[in-house]
């Protein structure tokens, strides 16, 4: 049984080596997001506050792998790591996240003019719902927007600023 099941898995691994991933034609657009990003702030009480948000392809380009860091007073304080790949039964880009405080969530992501609107539900740890909309507008190649609208005192902005890790 383990040996048929090996033999099957390198047969798909050996074709996919072969034939570029058909969803990479979809997500093309996102190129937009690679790099690594860093917001910096304060929370309304005044502690330091640092988003950092590093983002690269994955498995041969069929997805995006994103990872990000929220730090406050220099201490992490929750890491989540999120996919992005083409769901070809909705035909959307479909998002899946998963945080370190052991929540989880899914939602999916599109385009509207200049603007990638990501609708998300997570389920928290204690079993409970919150939904959101997050909206990544693009200033330019080195600088994008996000704003978080949950539906509680309005929503939350951050500048996210390309950093360079050569330095």
């Amino acid at each position: 049984m383990c040996s048929c099941t090996l033999v099957f898995a390198t047969s798909l691994l050996l074709g996919q080596a072969e034939t570029p991933s058909p969803t990479n034609r979809h997500l093309k657009e996102m190129e937009c997001f690679v790099g690594d990003w860093i917001f910096e702030g304060q929370t309304p009480s005044g502690r330091k506050y640092v988003l950092k948000i590093s983002t690269e392809w994955a498995l041969g380009g069929s997805f995006q792998k994103v990872d990000y860091r929220v730090a406050i007073d220099d201490r992490t304080a929750v890491k989540i790591n999120e996919i992005r790949g083409w769901d070809p039964v909705t035909k959307r880009i479909k998002v899946w996240m998963f945080r370190s405080t052991g929540g989880h969530g899914e939602g999916f992501l599109s385009r509207e003019g200049n603007a990638w609107v990501l609708k998300e539900t997570t389920l928290m740890p204690d079993g409970s719902k919150t939904s959101s909309t997050v909206t990544s507008t693009f200033a330019d190649k080195d600088m994008y927007v996000v704003e978080i609208d949950s539906g509680q005192k309005g929503p939350m902005r951050f500048k996210l600023k390309r950093r360079d890790l050569s330095k």
